[in-house]
């Protein structure tokens, strides 16, 4: 049997054996390197994709407050209620589809850039018959012969009320007006003689019908 002493001096001798988990030969080192990367690539994407809500949430702010900045102001009144009701229309289609203002929404997205670009389309003819609208305004203001003045005034709002808001209007009335050519009678030859008060034809005497 082994002596106390023995076996604290072979225990203090004791390298170890691998195989056993115990000794002192030593401690795997790990490679953390794969794992450093995939955290600092994880970081990136999620700062990206913070950095583009931010960005899709800024440009949904814009688009919400373009709305209403809109100048809808027009001197046609048909107009103005087409341009109000587009406008109040677009505002609702927003409102009910709140992700219509992100693009990683497609099809939303899509229907209302549609529905955008058809009410900038007709808030711009609007602005366009407005404009013509005053000029030919001005134009009755200043004719002085009261018979055009009413004629002008007639074919112009016969012509608003005849088109539509994509419609341009002519830019003055007067250009609706064309004098219609004089043009002579053919003229004709008829041989007459007078028998009492009764002509019939005879030569060299002309009339224009």
């Amino acid at each position: 049997m082994a002596a106390a002493s023995d076996i604290g001096v072979s225990a203090s001798n004791y390298t170890g054996n691998a195989a056993l988990g115990g000794g002192s030969f030593g401690v795997a080192q790990i490679d953390t390197r794969p794992l450093q990367q995939l955290a600092h690539y994880t970081f990136i994407y999620n700062k990206a994709e913070y950095d583009q809500r931010q960005k899709d949430a800024e440009k949904a702010a814009e688009d919400i407050a373009s709305l209403s900045s809109y100048d809808t102001n027009t001197s046609i009144k048909k107009d103005l209620n087409e341009v109000h009701s587009g406008l109040g229309a677009l505002r609702d289609f927003v409102r009910d589809n709140p992700q219509s203002l992100n693009y990683k929404n497609k099809e939303q997205w899509m229907e209302y850039q549609r529905r955008k670009g058809d009410f900038e389309n007709k808030l711009a003819s609007a602005k366009s018959r407005s404009v013509m609208n005053l000029k030919r305004e001005e134009e009755i203001a200043n004719e002085t012969t009261p018979a055009l003045k009413v004629l002008y005034r007639k074919m112009l709002d016969e012509e608003i009320t005849s088109t539509d808001i994509l419609t341009p209007l002519r830019h003055t009335g007067k250009s609706n007006l064309t004098q219609v050519p004089y043009k002579a009678a053919p003229m004709r030859e008829l041989n007459v003689s007078e028998i009492g008060k009764i002509f019939t034809p005879k030569q060299n005497i002309s009339y224009q019908t």
